[in-house]
């Protein structure tokens, strides 16, 4: 008898255990509301750094402002919220851009605990066109976001200026899809990404937007799926460089007498 109720308490683990996979990610369920703020100037929990910018509207009312600081075009203090538990999720907000200024607008995702390393999505906003592109990239500390990731956007979207847009961000651990207001298709996918789970945070780079109505919702595993075509797929499985990281700058003259120190390790891998 007690050896076999050791029997059923060993199978109750293992259910147990098989049954808290993944999921949508570690302990979220699907459909789960992870955070949620509407942006209208009322103070909402769970933000690590909460938006500090609201402004009076005239016709918007009280809304979040995503603009420029300084002369570097950025500020490094954006609002952010998640962390590493965050794997597969949904963003959405509603964006509106003031057609002030050119630059880039948008959301850092699979933002590490620290804050450091990140994926990013962005748009170009001008102030003389509005069909706009997104892009993605990935960034390892605090550095530049030069290392997009490919392709470039795959087809344009109208974003007109002082018009709200509705942006949909399913975010995988490996690949995003972005949607643009009620299109049954998404406008961007983009795979490989160097980061797989974390936060969320906003991001601009001299350009600048209103931006309301959060809502971020965990999905399940296997519910996103990559919905336009990889442009990778002719060369996938191929003995190619799959497998890379920046690493910090290196001394004048690194390279001329052998691989650097930090590329010879063969455990490298992504965070």
């Amino acid at each position: 008898m007690a050896k076999m109720r050791w029997l059923l308490m060993f199978f109750a683990a293992a259910v147990g255990f098989c049954g808290t996979g993944s999921g949508a990610d570690m302990g979220h369920r699907s459909g789960e509301v992870l955070f949620e703020d509407p942006l209208d100037g009322t103070p909402s929990e769970g933000w690590r750094v909460p938006p500090d910018r609201f402004v009076d509207h005239p016709e918007f009312g009280t809304v979040y402002l995503l603009e420029p600081g300084g002369d570097s075009g950025t500020i490094e203090d954006q609002p952010w919220v998640g962390d590493e538990t965050w794997e597969n999720y949904r963003i959405e907000f509603e964006v509106c851009t003031t057609g002030e200024k050119d630059g880039w607008v948008g959301p850092d995702f699979h933002v590490s605990d620290d804050g450091s390393n990140c994926c990013n999505l962005q748009f170009y906003s001008s102030r003389e066109r509005e069909d706009v592109v997104f892009e993605a990239a990935g960034r390892w500390g605090r550095g530049s976001l030069g290392w997009k990731l490919f392709p470039m956007g795959q087809r344009f979207v109208r974003l007109p200026k002082g018009e709200w847009a509705k942006l949909r961000v399913d975010v995988a651990d490996t690949f995003i899809n972005v949607t643009v207001n009620d299109d049954p298709e998404p406008c961007y996918t983009v795979r490989y990404l160097p980061f797989s789970r974390g936060g969320v945070r906003f991001w601009n780079y001299y350009g600048s937007a209103y931006i309301r109505k959060l809502r971020i919702t965990a999905l399940g595993e296997g519910e996103p799926e990559p919905a336009l075509e990889d442009p990778w797929e002719a060369v996938a499985g191929r003995p190619v460089v799959v497998d890379w990281q920046v690493s910090d700058p290196l001394p004048e003259g690194t390279g001329k007498k052998g691989a650097p120190p930090a590329v010879v390790p063969s455990d490298v891998v992504w965070w």
